[in-house]
């Protein structure tokens, strides 16, 4: 299975169906055909007062509560959380998540798992179940 590892609370965010664009400095490689499933990782990073700061502002700019911040930032770590379809990439800047000069991997069909404890990967990895 394909996987991407994500902070712990976008993650939350991408599974639940609030944020579906996941921002990348590169392109997904080719093995990641549109419509492929995509297993989302929450890493184990916890957040820090600006991160907390950022949440906020970002669901704020989506036009969603910044209410969730709280929850979203309280998301389970070091995990696979979800599924995603993989819907494209493209760097048009057509949402309110999408940011300026990287890759937007589109995501549709979002499916939260309560998934097994890994240990997390930079890029886009693989793991047998």
């Amino acid at each position: 299975m394909h996987v991407l590892t994500i902070h712990p609370w976008w993650a939350a965010a991408i599974v639940r169906g609030l944020k579906p664009t996941e921002n990348r400095s590169w392109a997904p490689p080719r093995r990641l055909g549109e419509g492929a499933i995509l297993h989302i990782h929450a890493g184990i990073r916890r957040a820090s007062a600006s991160d907390r700061a950022a949440v906020a502002a970002q669901l704020a700019s989506a036009g969603l509560p910044t209410s969730l911040a709280s929850e979203l930032l309280s998301a389970p770590t070091g995990r696979i959380v979800g599924s995603v379809v993989f819907a494209g990439v493209d760097t048009q800047l057509r949402t309110p998540w999408d940011v300026a000069g990287l890759f937007h991997w589109r995501l549709s069909s979002p499916t939260p798992l309560a998934g097994p404890a890994l240990s997390g990967r930079l890029g886009l990895w693989s793991y047998a179940e």
